[in-house]
């Protein structure tokens, strides 16, 4: 934390220099500043900031076994909380005025958030390095046993050896079933059983011991654990999660720690900003295309008999139901035929998709045709129902057909649009449409769905793949 302070100190120096010195001599930002020395108030309040959100964070927690690469993305998340915190409490709470008698440079703010993130990033490479220097040297390693001889504890210890800079050294196997004796495994001893555990643990220097074999019963895993900690040696325990939950992370619900296994790579605050766009969009949306929707209802009105709006029951987040609107494309009762229409249906799987379906009227064709029947699911998006991007909803007819993995594309809200749409729509068949889906659910980041929404503003003027 000393570190992380210093290198946020001299962020702050290199900031007040390029703001009061290199911008305004090449006249892109006049203005001076106040004296460096005002500023150590402010700066004393964001220090105590950035000293909070990094340990909020989790910064100050083992990197022995962590990429730099993933320790600096949350450098820089952590400096942009920081950063807003800071904004929120000086600009908000006018506390520069207070503290300076002046308008705090925001300008001068924003310098100093990027510094800090590449201050501190620069800073945690050289700990890295000094630490990987003082393990080269035989310094700083933890010895580690490994019960359990299985496939995992092989790849804990093929991981282990081909990271020496981690600091960590195998003390050797244990085994949790029949063993034998002085067997030698990926090259490294078995020395025991379970039964020999506790008397290896005090006959030899063991730091901690990781159980890594996913068919031990949780009960005497749960045992071993209290054991080892009742001597004082650090437990970790290892495990599989090779299916579609590929996201695990510690909850506690009261006080029980449960291990909880998320289908999509999208938090809390991410679901949170997510929603505050698709509010922020939708709504601005219907104002400036009232136009058009008018429009679009007249001529869906003047169409053959029946209503401008179609409601339709579709699968949501996690299985609930929904009511969908879209302009109504087809003439009144075009559900019940859906049957005599199956033998040519264009699409495998449980989706029917019908180029030049004969229900379809002359409007609903050219609605279709650039997706100006979807209009009315903007107010969809605004009641929480769906989001702009996230997989087309099912009906529940659909979902009651799906193979278990292809049920996963509904840990999403669904969404107005998709990598499906804006990759050929119906030139694709649905295994690759729901592979789509869950590659967009793993991969979910704001900039993949700026991404998609203006992918699919071509893909919708061209028409490409409607039908």
């Amino acid at each position: 934390m000393l570190g992380d302070l210093t290198a946020t100190s001299v962020s702050f120096l290199a900031a007040y220099y390029v703001r009061s010195e290199i911008l305004p001599s090449r006249d892109l930002l006049p203005g001076a500043l106040l004296p460096l020395s005002s500023y150590i108030p402010l700066v004393l309040v964001g220090l105590v900031i950035w000293a909070f959100v990094l340990r909020g964070v989790g910064l100050y927690a083992s990197h022995r076994t962590q990429s730099l690469r993933r320790e600096a993305w949350e450098i820089v998340k952590a400096s942009g909380i920081a950063g807003l915190l800071f904004v929120v409490l000086i600009f908000v709470g006018k506390l520069d005025e207070r503290l300076l008698a002046d308008r705090l440079s925001r300008a001068l703010v924003i310098l100093w958030v990027v510094f800090a993130a590449a201050f501190l990033i620069v800073e945690r490479f050289f700990v890295r390095s000094v630490a990987r220097s003082v393990r080269q040297r035989g310094h700083n390693f933890r010895n580690i046993l490994i019960v359990g001889t299985s496939q995992m504890g092989r790849e804990i210890a093929r991981a282990i050896s081909e990271h020496e800079h981690w600091g960590l050294r195998i003390a050797g196997f244990v085994a949790a079933r029949d063993h034998e004796a002085g067997k030698i495994i990926d090259g490294f001893p078995l020395l025991g059983s379970l039964d020999d555990l506790f008397s290896l643990t005090e006959s030899r220097v063991i730091d901690e011991v990781i159980i890594a074999d996913p068919e031990l019963p949780l009960e005497r895993t749960h045992e071993i654990a209290g054991l080892l900690g009742e001597r004082g040696i650090c437990t970790r325990i290892g495990l599989l999660y090779s299916y579609g939950g590929r996201h695990p992370k510690i909850e506690r619900l009261g006080d029980v720690p449960l291990l909880s296994f998320d289908p999509t790579a999208v938090g809390d605050a991410g679901l949170f900003a997510k929603r505050c766009v698709d509010i922020a969009v939708a709504i601005p949306c219907i104002l400036l295309l009232l136009p058009v929707i008018a429009i679009v209802a007249i001529a869906v009105h003047r169409s053959p008999a029946g209503p401008v709006l179609f409601r339709q029951t579709r699968v949501g987040l996690h299985g609930r139901q929904f009511t969908l609107l879209k302009f109504r494309t087809m003439r009144a009762g075009a559900e019940a035929d859906q049957d005599k229409l199956e033998h040519r249906n264009e699409m495998s799987g449980p989706v029917f998709k019908l180029r030049d379906d004969p229900r379809v009227t002359r409007v609903g064709r050219f609605l279709r045709r650039f997706s100006l029947d979807e209009l009315p699911q903007l107010w969809n998006v605004v009641k929480g129902d769906m989001s702009l991007v996230g997989p087309r909803p099912p009906t529940p007819e659909e979902v009651e057909q799906y193979k278990p993995w292809q049920r996963r594309r509904l840990s999403m809200r669904p969404g107005l649009t998709c990598l499906w749409q804006v990759t050929g729509r119906n030139e694709i068949d649905f295994d690759r449409w729901v592979a789509l889906d869950l590659e967009y659910i793993d991969n979910w980041s704001p900039w993949l769905d700026v991404k998609i929404l203006l992918r699919t503003v071509p893909a919708v003027l061209t028409g490409r793949g409607a039908s």
